[in-house]
């Protein structure tokens, strides 16, 4: 796993993480749904030579790279930079993992049916404010993940028409673009508190 649960903080803290149950359902969800972000994201061709380039000794460059991200001169020669996976404070990772955190966490299922919990001495409010930043937030570590991908032809080319498509389609929000239920186009578009 890249992240675990001192990635979480800032806009993507969980309270009560410290706590033995809160821990463990977090852990559930990092082991879960990064492997789940990552094949989405990359492919499932990069996401397994990622994979495998991370277990080599030592690992190549430019497997430290997208995972760790760094600068580098974009098509049009100017500088750019990936943040990469590990920066706790930006990871699409985190903020995809937050999301469905919070999206399960806000309901839960019993023999009647789905419910809400109710609480005591506090108001009870929508989680869709903190599910849409978290979103958002990851969609925009998304295109710059696919933009990094792009312009590193040398390591990434042949996963490149991958990224090609998906990178295009929010830039430009072409209408050869996919609009069905595909996950990996719908991880390049942002949302609001309507899902529209």
């Amino acid at each position: 796993m890249i992240v675990n649960a001192t990635y979480f903080q800032g806009d993507t803290h969980i309270a009560q993480k410290a706590t033995p149950a809160v821990l463990e359902k977090l852990n559930l969800y990092i082991s879960k749904y990064e492997p789940a972000y990552l094949q989405t994201v990359l492919g499932y061709a990069l996401y397994k030579a990622f994979n495998t380039g991370l277990q080599l000794d030592p690992i190549p460059a430019k497997w430290v790279r997208l995972r760790d991200g760094g600068e580098y001169t974009n098509r049009y020669g100017y500088l750019a930079k990936w943040a990469g996976f590990s920066d706790i404070p930006t990871t699409p990772i985190t903020n995809y993992i937050y999301w469905q955190f919070v999206r399960s966490e806000s309901k839960y299922l019993v023999g009647s049916g789905a419910v809400e919990a109710k609480t005591e001495n506090a108001k009870r409010v929508s989680p869709a404010e903190l599910q849409v930043r978290a979103w958002n937030e990851m969609v925009e570590g998304n295109r710059n993940l696919a933009a990094f991908i792009v312009d590193n032809p040398d390591d990434y080319g042949e996963y490149g028409p991958y990224y090609y498509h998906s990178y295009y389609c929010h830039a430009w929000n072409s209408d050869f673009c996919h609009t069905g239920t595909d996950s990996r186009y719908s991880m390049f578009q942002t949302t609001n508190a309507f899902g529209i």
